[in-house]
């Protein structure tokens, strides 16, 4: 047996009468105290028996000479109480170190290649056996341990049956994995999303004794708010306290009377990148009552699902006045030379959502070189101009149902460039002070014409050198 000495600091070799060996390298003399319990088996290539222990400098061992072992010590003061094992059938021991309490890492090693034996497992854990005995002569017996745990559940669906209340049904699994009868349901609710990390913070709804596995069960969930979203999921445990897995959520929404839809939104002035809406209030059901606040947008595209909660500006105002009478807001912040689409969509105390509202558009004036003028306009940035020239233009408030095209002509009249916007409302253009074939035109007077359709405007400019 080995016996480690604290005064002198060795580990000392003896027989079963206390009698110290004298073999080559025994007594040991440490330079650290062992930590914890020496374990005793195959830790070196071939399979040979070696003892190892942890020390401050991490896990040391030795062969049967007291020589240091090839390749220890190894890292990570993890712990006192080593064992070892072949754990992956690579032919190699292992040594699970356990958990260091300096950086909560998990510490295990293996041994190096052929170094396992079974043969020569003398002490392989704290007090040589798992059963904690410290008896050599008779393998442990553990009792076994209920270690299968319930498969989760996967079919859980969710519908509501009224306006507070939902009906929740799945197929049970089993006690262990889809076998036996479980022992409990755990059934859970919540307005929010639902997965494993937020289960236990979800409302619980008491379930009757589980069926065996395979059965349908039921339940009848009450007591819901109108018109809000649920998420339903459960777990189930076996007699052991094995729960399973979190199951698939499903959603219902309890149903509630939605607010009416407003039908006459309009823009009733604007000003710059300012515009008033006004429209008539809805009511908290239909058209009756107040909801509990309004959500306007604007877009440059119209504002239809789904695009309506992406829209680039969006405003949430309480609702002030009862169904039947006027509303309205002032919307800020609009960009110039843009056609803006406005929608809005009530929602009631209980989350309830109206359908969105009429669709009116306003185009917001370019301003700069024109001024407050609104309608079709173009102008140069300055009277005369140098290059390059700037002209800012707009097509006004019917908008470019046609393509919209500049020219620019002599004194003479003759065609020198022509510039495609496309379908844009408005926007800016510099000129380079070149024709259609790139060649720099002289100083004089020259003429812009902007074209949409049927319709057009005209400014000129003196191009000075």
């Amino acid at each position: 047996m080995l016996v480690p000495l604290t005064s002198p600091l060795q580990l000392r070799a003896v027989d079963s009468s206390g009698v110290a060996t004298t073999r080559f390298g025994w007594p040991l003399t440490l330079t650290a105290a062992p930590l914890g319990a020496l374990v005793m088996g195959p830790l070196a290539s071939g399979g040979r028996t070696c003892v190892g222990w942890f020390t401050s400098a991490g896990f040391v061992a030795y062969d049967d000479s007291a020589r240091t072992v090839f390749g220890f010590p190894r890292p990570g003061l993890a712990g006192a109480a080593p064992n070892i094992s072949e754990l992956d059938g690579d032919g190699a021991t292992e040594i699970a170190m356990g958990v260091s309490s300096s950086d909560s890492s998990f510490y295990a090693f293996d041994a190096g290649a052929t170094s396992w034996n079974p043969a020569h497992v003398y002490w392989r854990t704290v007090r040589g056996d798992d059963a904690r005995t410290a008896d050599r002569s008779a393998p442990a017996t553990l009792a076994p341990f209920d270690v299968t745990r319930p498969a989760p559940v996967t079919d859980v669906l969710a519908t509501s049956s009224g306006t507070s209340s939902a009906h929740v049904s799945w197929t049970m699994t089993g006690d262990d994995s889809l076998t036996g009868r479980a022992s409990v349901v755990d059934l859970r609710y919540t307005t929010a999303p639902l997965d494993a990390t937020s289960f236990l913070l979800a409302a619980q709804w008491p379930v009757g004794a589980p069926d065996t596995s395979g059965a349908i069960m039921q339940a009848d969930v009450t007591g819901l708010q109108e018109g809000r979203t649920y998420y339903f999921a459960l777990r189930v445990q076996d007699d052991a306290g094995n729960w399973s897995a979190i199951s698939n959520v499903d959603t219902t929404r309890s149903p509630g009377q939605r607010p009416g839809t407003v039908t006459d939104l309009r823009v009733a002035s604007q000003r710059d990148t300012v515009v008033t809406l006004r429209w008539t209030a809805t009511g908290d059901d239909g058209a009756t009552g107040r909801p509990d606040h309004y959500t306007i947008v604007a877009n440059t595209i119209p504002p239809f699902e789904p695009n309506f909660e992406n829209s680039p500006l969006l405003w949430e105002r309480a609702a002030t006045a009862d169904a039947g009478a006027p509303e309205s807001l002032v919307v800020t912040g609009l960009s110039r030379g843009q056609r803006w689409f406005f929608a809005l969509r009530a929602t009631d105390a209980a989350l309830t959502q109206s359908e969105i509202s009429n669709v009116p558009s306003a185009v917001t004036p370019m301003g700069g070189a024109l001024g407050v003028r609104t309608g079709m306009a173009i102008a140069p940035s300055t009277r005369p101009s140098r290059l390059p020239v700037t002209f800012t233009w707009q097509v006004g408030e019917l908008g470019p149902v046609n393509p919209v095209t500049l020219r620019l002509y002599d004194l003479g009249g003759r065609q020198l460039l022509r510039v495609h916007f496309g379908y844009e409302v408005g926007g800016t253009w510099e000129w380079n002070g070149r024709d259609a074939e790139s060649r720099l035109v002289p100083a004089g007077l020259y003429f812009a014409r902007l074209e949409c359709g049927s319709r057009h405007v005209e400014t000129r400019v003196v191009l000075l050198r």
